[in-house]
């Protein structure tokens, strides 16, 4: 995404979108010099189910979802853009104007860079399945799944989820993302896992990840 829109905006426009205002100065500039037919028309096409499936998502995703993926993104990214939420989301910056500027994320921070550095033994990659890593190093505490239970259907989300939380301390915490799929460990398997509801919320309010429908953290019984 990020390669593909910020040749989309002029520089000048995303300064001033990025440049700090009051909360109507914002919305009254995304609805009025922002939200432009042209803005709309690439949206449209670029988060279009062909596009997507082709050049971006897993074609497996396109088969789960219900409803038009450009009209929900574009849903969810005209909230984001019209609050000032947007003049410090490091993400959108980058996904707009292809360079963090003075928002960077933490791992690029100069204050964060010693600590990085001194645990950087801590860190083990892994290319595969969950599964294969709960297999390696035993049960986990955390995971952080992302959004992959998405390009699942119904059944083996079930069986998938079975296997992480026979993977996780009781105790432990299952961090994961929904788009457009509705997809909760908690609603199919209440008696192995409890949905944090509240905390959830809070953090899909100030999610960064604008696009996602909701964030969701199950504990494990």
């Amino acid at each position: 995404m990020a390669k593909s829109c910020h040749g989309f905006t002029r520089s000048g426009l995303s300064t001033v979108f990025f440049a700090p205002k009051p909360p109507v100065e914002q919305a009254h500039f995304y609805h009025q010099k922002w939200n432009t037919w042209r803005w709309r028309l690439l949206f449209r096409f670029f988060f279009s189910k062909y596009v997507m499936g082709r050049y971006g998502r897993d074609p497996e995703f396109q088969k789960q979802v219900r409803g038009s993926v450009s009209k929900f993104i574009f849903e969810k990214a005209a909230g984001q853009l019209a609050s000032v939420a947007a003049q410090d989301n490091f993400i959108l910056r980058y996904t707009l104007t292809g360079g963090f500027d003075r928002l960077l994320p933490h791992y690029l921070q100069k204050e964060n860079y010693g600590m990085i550095r001194r645990n950087l033994d801590r860190l083990h990659l892994q290319e595969g399945y969950a599964q294969a890593a709960i297999g390696r190093y035993g049960r986990f505490h955390c995971m952080n799944l992302s959004d992959i239970f998405e390009y699942m259907d119904p059944e083996l989300f079930a069986k998938t989820a079975l296997r992480l939380i026979d993977g996780t301390e009781p105790g432990g915490r299952l961090a994961y993302w929904n788009l457009m799929v509705p997809r909760r460990i908690s609603e199919i398997l209440p008696e192995a896992v409890t949905c944090n509801q509240a905390e959830a919320a809070r953090l899909t309010a100030i999610d960064r990840g604008f696009f996602y429908k909701e964030f969701i953290i199950d504990t494990v019984k």
